[in-house]
């Protein structure tokens, strides 16, 4: 039974983590605005034409990432200090670490496009190529409010029209032409959804393991995938949504009443995903539906011979009409084994549900109306979608990173549930790759070079996380002979510091 004292704790800690998420939604986009318009009072020269700006691109890039490996050193400090007996504060281990880093995060973002771009108010790649239909279907949502197709007038719009419709709301709040609109909109954008996953991070997992996690993507979004800024919000949110999903479908310690939160999280995701970019929010529910799969299965397969038991107890007398004890026992464990596919369904529901903001204006004016069965997306081939994309073989230091997270992963997989999550995300990506491949036969493609970015992304994210354990274990290692076992001085009203990871740190246990 928790006592007041553990009771106000919690709501003090649910107060941090609740202004640490709005705080780094309205950091994220006051420190680019502000930062933005700063450099509106320059004169700095082009980026391709001088070194000038690019040092001081660099510059700028290593102070907010220094700022931001400050934020992991603190709160990791912070989470030590509270393990030793202390009581956990969210407020020194969660709140001010994260909100720094969130805004640190965001900071890196915008320097490392805003100054490249000071000299121009072009985004990048000017109006050419795919760069002209999203300005103009930016301009055509700036001067409506109601979504409209970028070139028709009067015509629901096929591309999902989420980032250009509050694209079109922040051109209107500064009085500015939505072609003009475009580059801020963009920085802004990728800089405020960096901060917010960044916050987020750090409060389902170790803080500062979160923290660094939030670094990594912005750096690797912002490598690979700034020219198109809308698919790399959603891009950024995939190896997010996997661990959500995880534990969702498979929650911590098997409860039946875990993971609801977790439920209505990866519902939200997906569903503004699909109002945004529709082919990672794919890649996120075909993952919901294999992991859904995976674990029914598993639990069908372990627990048969208790259902079949319980099953054979079950008998009816006419004198008895009551329910027996092995009857609650078999409606508890079925109800275990087919969680994963109920929430499953209901995640389901609440996000068509989301999308239908977007797709349900097109489904209903689409009605009856002939549609074209060429030139479109799905008959874009290029040569990224006949191989068989492997990030972890590139020569830089983003391919370093991702044979790192191949062999943690590899490692791993049996213990640590993020392993695990981000695992099945990965193997529901190369099977989007290889359908993609497959359905050339039907005259179509499933467009599977765009996985490019989240696979790379999440290979990335393990690489950090297999350099974190590393870390720990090497530690663990040197000082194993001062270290208490976390489990020795459990107290019976802790709860765990950490939603996922490889071992829960409970109030009042002594780390290394």
């Amino acid at each position: 039974m928790s006592t007041p004292a553990t009771a106000q704790r919690t709501r003090q800690n649910i107060l941090a983590i609740s202004l640490l998420v709005l705080l780094s939604l309205l950091g994220g986009f006051l420190l680019p605005l502000l930062i933005l318009w700063v450099l509106t009072f320059t004169n700095f020269p082009a980026f391709g034409n001088s070194n000038f700006i690019r040092s001081l691109t660099t510059v700028a890039q290593v102070f907010f990432c220094l700022t931001t490996v400050a934020g992991a050193i603190w709160a990791y400090a912070s989470r030590l200090h509270t393990q030793r007996g202390d009581n956990p504060h969210y407020w020194s281990t969660h709140f001010g670490p994260g909100l720094l880093s969130s805004l640190s995060v965001s900071g890196i973002v915008t320097v490392s496009l805003g100054l490249p771009l000071a000299a121009t108010k072009l985004y990048l790649h000017g109006i050419s190529g795919d760069q002209a239909f999203r300005t103009e279907y930016l301009t055509r949502l700036t001067d409506s409010l109601a979504p409209y197709d970028m070139a028709y007038p009067n015509m629901a719009p096929y591309y999902p029209s989420a980032w250009f419709w509050f694209g079109g709301r922040f051109a209107n709040l500064l009085g500015i032409p939505g072609w003009e609109a475009f580059k801020p909109w963009a920085i802004i954008s990728l800089a405020l959804m960096c901060s917010l996953f960044t916050a987020i991070w750090c409060i389902i997992i170790r803080p500062e393991l979160g923290i660094i996690i939030g670094m990594v993507t912005a750096l690797v979004t912002t490598t690979y995938g700034s020219p198109e800024p809308y698919a790399a919000i959603v891009a950024m949110a995939l190896p997010l949504t996997f661990v959500l999903s995880w534990h969702a479908i498979r929650p911590y310690r098997g409860a039946l009443t875990k993971g609801r939160y977790a439920t209505g999280g990866v519902a939200a995701i997906l569903g503004v995903g699909a109002c945004t970019y529709t082919l990672f929010t794919a890649l996120g529910a075909v993952t919901l539906i294999l992991m859904a799969l995976i674990v029914t299965i598993h639990r069908l397969w372990v627990d048969r011979r208790e259902l079949r038991q319980l099953a054979g107890k079950k008998v009816k007398t006419p004198g008895n009409t009551g329910i027996t004890p092995d009857s609650v026992k078999l409606r508890k464990l079925r109800r275990h084994i087919w969680q994963p596919i109920i929430r499953l369904v209901v995640i389901g529901l609440i996000s068509i549900a989301i999308s239908l903001i977007h797709w349900g204006y097109y489904l209903i004016s689409g009605l009856g109306q002939p549609h074209s069965r060429s030139g479109s997306a799905l008959h874009y081939l290029p040569s990224d979608s006949a191989t068989v994309l492997l990030p972890m073989f590139k020569s830089d230091a983003v391919g370093l990173l991702c044979l790192i997270g191949l062999i943690w992963l590899i490692v791993t997989i049996r213990t640590s549930r993020i392993s695990q999550a981000l695992t099945i995300g990965i193997i529901a990506m190369y099977l989007w790759t290889l359908a993609s491949m497959s359905s050339v036969l039907f005259g179509v493609t499933l467009l599977g070079f765009r996985v490019a970015l989240p696979l790379t992304l999440t290979f990335a994210i393990a690489g950090v996380c297999g350099i974190f354990d590393a870390t720990h274990r090497i530690i663990s290692v040197a000082v194993r002979h001062v270290v208490i076992d976390a489990t020795t001085t459990l107290d019976n009203d802790a709860t765990p510091l950490v939603l996922a990871g490889q071992t829960p740190r409970y109030a009042g246990t002594t780390d290394a």
